[in-house]
């Protein structure tokens, strides 16, 4: 109950100091964008059975459609959005926060009782101005280079969780990928349960499943530091022009939403049964959602949507 207070708070602060009013008509003709991975789950059967939602390995495409009217509907970093939004760069509004912060963080050959440092090697994924980046920042910032005023949070950066997972499926036994041996890894799930399921060729799991010796929970961490219950990550926004001419339509969607995140929180089973509607190729369903229906039982045994 306090996880749907939270949410329902942060949309409400959000709305009322972000949000600004369009006057003119909407005239894009195209549903819903998303980025694949955990975003996914969050409308799961929109994804399953709407073919105008569309899905993307590539934030930018996001980042950009966030500066146009091209779409009714968008999901993507909610602070990166809200930035955009308050700067009157973007045409959108918040409407409620999907993904709380489902960050992990990886020791290689570490000890449980072991941190990061400045003199570890260190892999992630975003920007500096990304949530994943700040989260690890406010966390360990003893961890983060910042020399000659440049701050530079990760020694390695993919500009997304695809390109993170492709880097991690590159490590050797030694754990080194490259010249580079890797001490940790911030990474987001579902994809880390992908890869600590993921075999080669010869069925045999990946160097990585043995290398990653120590989990620490992100949001676990997180909120005994800061006393919150979820860190803001992924956000759903509609199209003010949209909004002004639907808005029993947006709140009909906004109310299935809600339903779709109960499902993915409380009865992930529905998601895996959704998911095989789609397709029973996994390689398609990875493609449409970043993952496959496996992956989602895997995860079924983790509490209140703990890859949210």
């Amino acid at each position: 109950m306090s996880k749907k207070i939270n949410y329902l708070t942060f949309s409400l602060l959000v709305c009322l100091l972000f949000s600004c009013n369009g006057h003119n008509k909407f005239i894009g003709k195209k549903f819903l964008l998303t980025p694949v991975g955990a975003p996914t789950l969050a409308i799961y059967d929109e994804v399953s059975k709407n073919k105008e939602v569309e899905t993307t390995s590539t934030t930018t495409e996001v980042s950009s459609a966030l500066l146009t009217n091209d779409y009714k509907y968008l999901i993507f970093d909610a602070i990166t959005a809200q930035n955009l939004i308050k700067t009157k760069k973007s045409n959108y509004t918040f409407l409620k926060l999907l993904t709380g912060g489902n960050f992990h963080l990886i020791g290689i050959n570490k000890n449980k009782d072991d941190l990061p440092t400045k003199e570890d090697y260190i892999i992630g994924f975003g920007s500096e101005n990304n949530i994943p980046v700040k989260a690890f920042r406010k966390l360990y910032s003893e961890a983060v280079n910042d020399n000659d005023n440049e701050i530079k949070t990760f020694d390695e950066m993919a500009s997304n969780i695809t390109d993170l997972s492709t880097l991690i499926k590159a490590m050797d036994s030694s754990g080194k990928i490259g010249e580079n041996k890797i001490d940790w890894i911030f990474i987001a799930q579902p994809a880390l349960f992908t890869l600590l399921s993921a075999k080669t060729s010869d069925g045999e799991f990946l160097p990585f499943k043995s290398l990653a010796t120590v989990d620490i929970d992100i949001r676990n961490t997180f909120k005994e530091k800061f006393n919150s219950d979820y860190i803001p990550q992924a956000g759903l926004f509609v199209n003010n022009y949209y909004y002004d001419e639907n808005k029993e339509e947006v709140a009909t969607f906004s109310s299935k939403v809600d339903q779709y995140l109960n499902d993915a929180i409380y009865d992930s089973s529905k998601v895996v049964d959704s998911i095989n509607s789609y397709s029973n190729d996994l390689n398609e369903q990875k493609a449409r959602f970043g993952y496959n229906s496996k992956v989602i039982n895997a995860l079924q045994g983790q509490k209140e949507g703990k890859y949210l």
